[in-house]
């Protein structure tokens, strides 16, 4: 007998549970496809910020003679283009801050910005300001500002219509139309954006002088400059995707096993009427595969509504998800539903005939462990072993490392964690009832409605163990993402304050010093605080790995308040005193130097102090007491001097570094405080991006653990019309629903931690091996603390449902 058709006429007629099955799995397949568009969405935003060519361009046109406007009407001009903007920046002076004006068209596909008030300059004199130019120069919509040429000439007044939200590598920024800027700068094009078809572009170009390439081209040439930090951003939003399948295939397991399990009557009844095992593992799996193409499909195409809306909300870019991707996405789910359905289906399909005579609607669970649970958990734990081997092998200890073996470290660490968790899958029946004995044990004495919600998880170790691994699996990618994220934005923090301990810093140019005057000048201004001059000679260093010749500076960082974040990977600085040196971390990785080490300096032998987190300290590779310049013969008058703004006006300080600047020779000017937001931009989007992705796999276990206790309403509706009947209040039956979902969520925490702090370990540790592990203990409490929460709080809906159900209603035969 072919049980197929009667089992799914009987699934149609009480559609609770598919419905149930079918919003975790839509979940599911919602997170995989949100997963990959948000990691697409975040690569494109990174890269946008690292190349200044637009997606949306097809070819970029450049000339061997340089730029004016004659040249740009001859690109528009080309047969086959359709959009053009020029690209083009000159420099100037509002007051004594320079400021670049950027061509950009302010709308449309080559546009760079996005307007966040006002309106996007059309006319002559108008410009819009960067978010960054208009907190620096305090700006608002409808101000006029004097733009001036550095190389002297009238200042244009300009009016400011609009503040846009731009690429933070564009810095302090002006914006107008391309025309607009070669009027008021007089500087050449760069190149020029077109958009069109790229054959027609090139063959119309050909007669020309006209250099075109292609925009892809263009890009990655761009982009190689910047292709580490794309290859490292890559790397960590692919190790989400990575772990996307598994979170779906963990949900249909959770569900599609309850349901299994409670179908026992049913199950006997078409084994009492003729139907073979083998029949009843189609009719469960051909359920599955009809459950997952529904449901996959819908919440693939509510991804890809999401992800496409996203960009109108949030400044992102926008992405088109490929056809062929969203296609393999509902592929891969039906086949994961129905590879998932194969375990619980055997089980069912086991069932005895006798068991439709019996009265209880569920069998009872069998043993937790199994030879087959232990030889596979087993096996999966020496695989973790052995990649994690593999890793440390191929250099994941070591900062001398081949380019490109990030990508490969970071792909064994997640594979390691990885099957670290499936092990914990195998072992999970088993390994909860301890947990759930011990909480026993602390919450007996909360009364009978706390022990009745122990009881009631621990009774079934099995829906324990699948309900609480969607949680462990949330647990693992947060605090995997709090422990790499926090040691990330420690080490950026640690590395801008070593590399940019002051707000401006002022150089004579090479070879020559300061005025005499001028540091003493600097300091009585208002406007400065914490001026201190330095030397910054180039000297011969030999190190253990060979002589090298450059820039060692004498700068007293501790006395500055900017580098109070600072940290030395290795010795201390406090240890600095004449006779010894201090060195950058990223020197230190290049040369093998360590703490304690001996080098030469010019004829002076002197011993490394501190090794300091950072690719420099103070803007040099190596630190030297002033003692050991003088004793060198460096002549003492200082070649640079930094300082800080007062009151945090960085403009007044700029101000004033150019009116007592301007009567000497040409000074270089370099506001370290924009470097130091430019690298903390890149950081701040990496990290967001990856929390971003998490949020949908908290998302995901908040829908496993809210489905799951639905299911258990539904399949255990006499076990609740029960304990009504005996004198268990509404309140009570509640309180056990959602402490047995709470417990689910300890349960999850408790398994999940331990992979969560060691993917995020394996993963800082690939990225940024010279990043001191910095795990931030409170936030990953707070993060398991509200995960059980949240865990409890998803049951409380079905929960409340069950409560309300009168116990004659619930205590009625199905």
């Amino acid at each position: 007998m072919s049980a197929v058709v009667p089992h799914l006429r009987t699934v149609r007629r009480a559609p609770v549970r598919l419905l149930l099955c079918g919003v975790t799995i839509a979940v599911a397949a919602f997170f995989i496809t949100a997963t990959l568009l948000g990691r697409d969405i975040a690569l494109r935003t990174i890269t946008d910020d690292l190349t200044s060519i637009p997606e949306a361009a097809s070819a970029v046109v450049r000339s061997p003679s340089g730029f004016g406007p004659a040249e740009l009407d001859r690109a528009e001009g080309l047969a086959g283009v359709t959009g053009s903007t020029g690209r083009v920046s000159g420099s100037g002076l509002v007051g004594a801050v320079e400021v670049d004006l950027t061509a950009d068209p302010g709308a449309g596909p080559l546009s760079r910005v996005q307007v966040d008030e006002g309106a996007y300059p059309r006319s002559p004199g108008e410009v819009a300001a960067s978010a960054r130019a208009a907190e620096r120069l305090d700006l608002r919509v409808g101000d006029e500002v004097e733009f001036a040429d550095p190389d002297g000439g009238p200042p244009q007044p300009l009016t400011v219509t609009a503040l846009v939200d731009s690429p933070s590598a564009d810095g302090l920024a002006l914006y107008a139309p391309d025309r607009e800027v070669l009027a008021r700068t007089g500087a050449e094009l760069a190149r020029v954006d077109l958009t069109g078809d790229l054959p027609t572009i090139q063959r119309s170009a050909q007669p020309t002088t006209l250099a075109v390439q292609s925009a892809e081209n263009a890009r990655q040439a761009e982009l190689s400059e910047s292709m580490e930090t794309v290859d490292k951003v890559s790397a960590v939003l692919g190790a989400f995707v990575l772990v996307a399948s598994l979170a779906s295939t963990m949900v249909a397991v959770s569900a599609f096993r309850i349901v299994f399990a409670q179908r026992t009557r049913h199950l006997a009844m078409l084994r009492a009427l003729g139907a073979t095992r083998g029949g009843l593992r189609r009719a469960l799996v051909a359920e599955g595969a009809l459950t997952g193409l529904l449901a996959g499909g819908a919440g693939t195409l509510l991804a890809v509504g999401a992800g496409l809306l996203v960009p109108l909300v949030a400044p992102v870019s926008a992405v088109t998800p490929s056809p062929l991707v969203l296609g393999s996405v509902v592929v891969g789910v039906v086949l994961a539903v129905v590879l998932a359905v194969l375990a619980p289906a055997r089980d069912a399909a086991r069932v005895s005939p006798l068991e439709a005579l019996r009265s209880t609607t569920r069998a009872s669970e069998r043993a937790a462990r199994t030879a087959l649970r232990t030889v596979l958990g087993a096996a999966l734990l020496a695989a973790a072993v052995l990649l994690v081997v593999l890793a440390v092998s191929s250099g994941l200890l070591s900062r001398y490392r081949p380019n490109g073996s990030t990508e490969d470290l970071m792909l064994y660490g997640v594979l390691a964690v990885a099957a670290c968790f499936c092990a914990y899958l195998a072992f999970a029946p088993a390994l909860a009832r301890p947990v759930l004995a011990g909480a026993h044990r602390l919450l007996r004495r909360f009364g009978p409605v706390a022990t009745l919600a122990v009881r009631s998880a621990g009774g079934m170790p099995r829906r324990a163990a699948s309900v609480s691994s969607v949680v462990a699996l949330a647990a693992t990618l947060l605090l995997a993402a709090l422990t790499a994220g926090g040691t990330l934005r420690d080490y950026s923090e640690a590395s801008s304050a070593a590399q940019y301990p002051a707000d401006i810093e002022v150089r004579a140019p090479e070879g020559e010093v300061l005025p005499a005057d001028l540091p003493a000048t600097l300091a009585a201004d208002p406007a400065l605080r914490s001026v201190i001059p330095f030397r910054a000679p180039r000297l011969r260093l030999e190190v253990p790995s060979g002589p090298t010749s450059l820039e060692v500076s004498d700068l007293p960082v501790t006395r500055l308040s900017g580098s109070a974040g600072s940290t030395a990977a290795d010795g201390s600085l406090q240890d600095a005193e004449p006779g010894t040196i201090v060195v950058s971390d990223a020197f230190a990785s290049q040369t093998g130097l360590a703490a304690g080490d001996s080098a030469r300096l010019g004829d002076r032998e002197v011993r490394v102090a501190a090794v300091v987190v950072g690719s420099s300290v103070g803007g040099s590779l190596v630190l030297a007491h002033p003692s050991d310049l003088d004793a060198l013969g460096v002549d003492p008058a200082p070649t640079g001097v930094v300082l800080d703004a007062a009151r945090g006006d960085l403009a007044a300080a700029q101000s004033a570094v150019a009116a007592h600047g301007s009567t000497g020779p040409e000074l270089e000017v370099s506001v370290l405080d924009d470097f130091r937001a430019k690298q903390s931009d890149l950081v701040g989007q990496l990290t967001g991006s990856a929390l971003a992705l998490i949020a949908l796999t908290v998302f995901v276990a908040l829908v496993g653990v809210g489905t799951t206790a639905s299911l258990s309403v539904v399949e255990r509706g006499r076990e609740s019309g029960m304990l009504r009947a005996v004198g268990l209040s509404r309140g009570g039956l509640l309180g056990v629903r959602v402490g047995e979902s709470a417990l689910y969520g300890l349960l999850g925490v408790v398994f999940g931690a331990p992979h969560g702090i060691a993917l995020g370990t394996l993963l800082i540790t690939a990225l940024v091996p010279e990043a001191p592990l910095a795990i931030p203990v409170l936030a990953l409490l707070a993060a398991c603390a509200g995960l059980v929460v949240v865990a409890g709080a998803a049951g409380l809906l079905p929960s409340w449902r069950a409560s309300r159900t009168p116990p004659a209603t619930a205590t009625r035969q199905d």
